[in-house]
């Protein structure tokens, strides 16, 4: 996919929520090719980086790797190492495709797992349920080292009941890996590389070296085309029997990872999106626990404008998205989104993405700005851009990522990063405020000399790279110097409970708030816990582990401990 150089600053931010498109599992007996541990089966990678040494633990379902372990990657016609950033482990009960080449590569691997079948127009990635016996697909030559591609027809297509787990693997940037006996190459998309070519982490240094997994973004522009039928809007300035394109938009998706664990990272972008993108799988019911979750994050934190995706709409009958297109209407009615569209496509084979594009322009208005506010942004990312071993001449300062909620920067303001660098000392947690200056500021593709609100940008600073690092300032605050509201350590706030128990699939009641509980509280960008101290009819004062910049009336997303997960209880208000 060709991808346009955008070479301005986004408009507005759309968060994408819902369900995972978890695409490219395989069964636990199947290998994978690492260079560090050579071939081993994905079951048994599971078990030997089950350590403090590799592993940090979300989930008994999920894990992120907290060092990189390189595996074999396809890119283009050559192999190359990527990272295994996050592995993910589900209980499935279905069908599974074993497919097998002619040399004896074989894999199993669930439907919707794509693998690289080559025509004459090139390499073009199927999902298992659709290959047939002859297709040719991209395996790996192992007596080269890895090296070396080769092209195997398809001999043997079986499909087989599987009750057991199964595993995802997230290579970022690459997105595919070597594995199965043979071996052959694997690979996923998601709906946002689907609009814009881009997975939404592979910006992430960090990410890239697998050791961690925040929220992503990628940013798109919208065209306006003319043709015979008349306008079509579209994430490049070409689509065949259209022309005239004209840039209208540019959008940043702030992509937040939706597995279980991973909701206050969710609720953390929820702070600075102007609309959202809810995803909902045509194939499964509705409402998911994520989706109930997400959808009320969403009217919690005051996202008002949405765009609903339904999502593999390949998988199923006509009459199936049908009635599951009735499931998703029906569960929207109980929300404040009962109006909003919904688009049915297939980000596998591109399908009506070209009627998302347009109603995300149509039914996510660019908000007004007001830029005579002083400079505020939320802070969601922070990096270290060095190389391993830079020299210290040639050392840059740090970079904070995040989205200005009101007024603009300029290159040269000196700004106020609150709460900032936050340490331990003699047993008590402390903060220290940051003052540095705007080296340079960027979005993806282009240097800005100001910023204003709209898209995510970056801001490089003269910082110690050591406090940006890892994501080290994320839940901070940019200001001008002196403008924030102020750091807390404790606050009151007016406290609205919901009746059952947000994102559990059993029906749970939300118990009164007691002194002593342990509450998951998300203000603006940061995510802090708190113990409460005081209740109070509906106003509670709660003590936090962890001090966050927050103002009378800013909204609190509050979460609570249910069968040893963090789940959205309620919602507050900072007195």
């Amino acid at each position: 996919m060709s991808r346009f150089k955008i070479d301005r600053q986004s408009d507005l931010n759309i968060g994408t929520a819902g369900h995972v498109d978890h695409g490219k599992c395989i069964t636990g007996s199947t290998p994978i090719y690492s260079i560090e541990f050579g071939e081993i089966k994905i079951g048994d990678l599971w078990r030997k980086l089950y350590s403090p040494d590799y592993f940090i633990e979300l989930s008994p379902y999920e894990a992120l790797l907290s060092r990189p372990i390189d595996t074999y990657s396809y890119h283009g016609s050559s192999i190359v190492y990527s990272p295994i950033s996050f592995i993910y482990r589900q209980y499935y009960s279905g069908p599974l495709y074993r497919i097998q080449t002619s040399t004896g590569c074989m894999v199993d691997v669930s439907p919707n797992h794509k693998l690289p079948v080559v025509l004459p127009s090139g390499v073009n990635w199927v999902p298992a349920k659709d290959l047939n016996i002859g297709d040719r697909l991209v395996c790996v030559d192992e007596d080269s080292g890895f090296k070396q591609t080769y092209i195997d027809p398809i001999d043997s297509v079986d499909v087989y009941r599987f009750n057991g787990h199964i595993f995802d693997l997230t290579v970022p940037h690459i997105h595919n890996f070597v594995g199965g006996s043979g071996p052959i190459v694997l690979h996923n998309t998601t709906i946002i590389e689907g609009l814009t070519g881009i997975w939404t982490s592979s910006h992430s240094e960090e990410l890239r070296r697998g050791i961690t997994i925040r929220i992503g973004y990628a940013d798109m522009p919208i065209f306006r085309l003319t043709g015979p039928s008349g306008e079509i809007y579209w994430s490049r300035p070409e689509f065949e029997g259209y022309s005239n394109p004209e840039l209208v938009r540019v959008v940043s998706f702030v992509d937040c990872p939706g597995h279980e664990s991973l909701m206050a990272n969710m609720l953390s972008g929820a702070a600075i999106m102007d609309g959202a993108m809810l995803v909902i799988a045509a194939n499964e019911d509705v409402p998911r626990p994520q989706t109930k979750e997400h959808t009320m994050a969403l009217q919690i934190l005051g996202v008002k404008n949405l765009v609903v995706v339904q999502n593999k709409i390949d998988l199923v009958s006509k009459k199936e998205a049908l009635e599951n297109y009735e499931k998703i209407r029906d569960f929207l009615s109980t929300t404040i989104y009962a109006d909003a569209p919904i688009i049915p496509v297939s980000a596998v084979h591109k399908i009506n993405l070209h009627y998302l594009v347009e109603a995300l322009y149509k039914y996510i208005p660019v908000p007004e700005r007001d830029l005579s506010k002083s400079f505020r942004m939320f802070i969601i990312r922070s990096f270290d851009i060095n190389k391993p071993g830079e020299s210290f001449e040639n050392l840059k300062g740090g970079v904070i990522g995040g989205s200005i909620v009101q007024g603009k920067v300029s290159v040269g303001d000196e700004i106020e990063i609150s709460p900032g660098y936050i340490y331990s000392e003699d047993g008590k947690i402390k903060y220290e405020p940051l003052y540095t200056e705007v080296l340079s500021i960027r979005t993806r593709y282009t240097s800005l000399k100001e910023a204003y609100g709209g898209g995510l940008i970056g801001i490089q600073t003269d910082l110690d790279p050591y406090l940006t690092k890892s994501d080290g300032l994320v839940g901070s605050v940019a200001s001008e110097p002196g403008k924030l509201p102020p750091v807390l350590y404790e606050f009151d706030m007016d406290v609205e409970l919901f009746k059952y128990v947000v994102g559990t699939d059993e029906t749970i009641l939300v118990k009164d708030l007691s002194r002593g509980d342990r509450l998951r509280l998300n203000v603006g960008p940061a995510v802090t816990l708190g113990v409460v101290t005081d209740v109070s009819r509906e106003r509670v004062h709660v003590k936090l582990v962890r001090p966050v910049v927050a103002g009378s009336g800013w909204r609190v997303a509050i979460a609570a401990q249910v069968n040893n997960l963090w789940r959205l209880v309620g919602v507050g208000t900072v007195v």
